[in-house]
């Protein structure tokens, strides 16, 4: 039987392995970008369906196995908002109903004969949409030109998660 090196450690030198380990991951931690700037949401709506479905109409698939979770809200974000770096447990449908926002996408991240990229890059005008992949690392920024709607970005959100699910999971830029 292959024994590790690491059993066979003096027990301080294991301790001070350990604080080591401790420390990296509350740096990583630490280092989560939480949201900058001002934003007011407005619940509209939070319930859970009392269905699953099973759907594949007009290229739309959609499929549930379980209930779920549907969380709608209105939301105003003034200059200088970032929502931060985060994912989603389930898909985000955005509308921008007065603004700009720039969606920083891990989704689009990949390399082709181009080169590599850490992430897309998608820039959305009032009236538009977007729709956030679960899962994936993403983080949007207003970019409302201060002559338009003073410089505040507004839109709706429809987010569709598992029953118990946290809305929102914060990553660190690293990924």
């Amino acid at each position: 039987m292959k024994r590790h090196r690491l059993l066979h450690l003096p027990s301080k030198q294991r301790l001070v392995l350990a604080v080591i380990v401790a420390a990296l991951v509350a740096v990583g931690v630490a280092l989560a970008t939480p949201p900058t700037g001002t934003v007011t949401p407005t619940p509209i709506a939070s319930v859970n369906t009392a269905n699953t479905v099973r759907m594949n109409f007009n290229g739309i698939e959609f499929n549930t196995e379980q209930p779920v979770h549907v969380l709608q809200s209105k939301s105003v974000a003034g200059a200088g908002f970032s929502s931060g770096w985060h994912k989603h447990a389930g898909p985000v449908f955005i509308a921008v109903t007065a603004g700009q926002f720039t969606f920083y996408d891990r989704a689009g991240a990949g390399c082709t004969y181009r080169g590599c990229v850490r992430y897309s890059t998608t820039v959305v005008d009032a009236p538009g949409g977007y729709i956030e992949t679960a899962g994936t690392p993403i983080q949007v920024v207003n970019t409302t030109p201060s002559t338009v709607n003073g410089g505040n970005v507004e839109w709706v959100t429809t987010q569709v998660i598992p029953v118990g699910a946290p809305t929102r999971i914060d990553v660190t830029p690293g990924f």
